[in-house]
């Protein structure tokens, strides 16, 4: 095939047939969702790639076949070969997506070819069987994947030093939602949950003056409908999220914009939920998993009783000031923890239910154990 030689492709694969592959969610181990046009965030991992490879004088092409499947189509078939590449593939359709990375690293010529997401490093034989030659970067962000590329030290240094993701790069779609991080990772050890195994069980945090310039120049170039902030676990680090609201609800009216953040009952202090207030947040999702003792000891949540009763009082608290605040609660509740039983899911439900209707996730423990990570 003959056509135009881009530079570097970054690629969100097509879904498979009949599916929706959200490959940024779950903290980017993936989620699998039936039917076409399903909910997909837009493609942070290789927009932060775009940033930091651009940031270097390289020529960069996004190609979201997901988000602008169209436009993605319309450039890979122009296109003879490729520079380089960086596919994004999840651990949640990897034997999907690693067949089709190899279709991109196939025209791949004598440049980097990189298959990147997150709990990849737990997959090596699959890559190497699938996609020979491949260069693996499991890295929480993207900019361990631009690095490869560009032959450096994988690991991006300085979190306040990385560039901004590059949404000229990757699409926002008709939903002009932006993503953004202040931290990334997390430190508690939940048994449920493959993300903290995935990451190391380490907290990469940014300034607070850091993310507040992003995110004022992000909304002034963008003009999003709503601004993400994509840490699992936001207020991890208290004071550092104090100090970036009180940042933001001091920007001008034309730098802000509706916000919203994941996090946990306990983090839900009284001064976090007025910054969030005063900044403009438009919807807090919260993990309460469970409310049942035993199953908050069982999977991690708590260590002993006693942290079970503090914890069901934070979760009440954090609902309650939530709504004294006029602030929407998006709860999520779990079925399937150890030690769980159904009275105990359905109590969970009805006491979140008095203040919102909770989600429900259905939990999965990994056969193989932890180390063999999945979403």
């Amino acid at each position: 095939m003959t056509g135009d030689a881009l530079g570097i492709v970054l690629v969100n694969l097509p879904s498979p047939e009949g599916w929706t592959v959200n490959r940024e969610g779950f903290g980017g181990l993936g989620v699998m969702t039936a039917g076409v046009g399903g909910f997909a965030y837009p493609s942070q991992r290789l927009a932060e790639a775009a940033g930091l490879l651009r940031s270097h004088g390289r020529d960069v092409v996004g190609l979201d076949f997901v988000l602008g499947g169209g436009r993605a189509r319309k450039a890979w078939r122009r296109c003879g070969e490729a520079g380089g590449a960086i596919v994004h593939v999840s651990v949640n359709n990897l034997a999907a997506d690693l067949d089709a990375a190899w279709e991109f690293g196939a025209r791949v010529s004598g440049g980097p070819f990189v298959v990147t997401g997150v709990g990849l490093g737990a997959h090596g034989d699959a890559i190497a069987e699938r996609c020979p030659g491949a260069i693996v970067d499991a890295e929480a962000t993207g900019y361990g994947a631009a690095l490869r590329v560009l032959g450096e030290d994988p690991h991006p240094g300085a979190p306040d030093d990385w560039p901004d993701a590059c949404w000229e790069t990757m699409p926002l779609a008709r939903a002009r939602r932006l993503p953004i991080y202040h931290g990334r990772g997390c430190t508690h050890a939940c048994d449920y949950c493959p993300y903290v195994i995935a990451t190391g069980r380490r907290h990469v945090l940014r300034s607070p003056e850091r993310t507040a310039r992003e995110f004022a120049d992000q909304v002034a170039r963008h003009r999003p409908k709503r601004v993400v902030f994509r840490d699992p676990v936001f207020g991890l680090d208290p004071q550092g999220a104090i100090d970036l609201l009180a940042r933001m609800a001091e920007l001008p009216r034309r730098v802000r914009a509706p916000f919203e953040i994941e996090t946990r009952p306990e983090l839900l202090t009284a001064e976090l939920m007025d910054g969030l207030s005063s900044a403009d947040c438009a919807e807090i999702k919260l993990g309460v998993e469970t409310l049942e003792s035993a199953a908050l000891v069982a999977s991690g949540r708590v260590s002993d009783e006693a942290g079970a009763r503090r914890y069901g009082e934070a979760v009440e608290a954090a609902l309650a000031g939530a709504h004294a605040r006029g602030m929407r609660v998006r709860p999520y509740v779990m079925r399937g923890l150890n030690a769980a039983t159904h009275d105990g899911d359905r109590d969970t439900r009805e006491r979140v239910g008095r203040w919102a209707e909770p989600d429900v996730k259905e939990v999965t423990y990994p056969s193989e154990g932890a180390s063999g990570v999945v979403g």
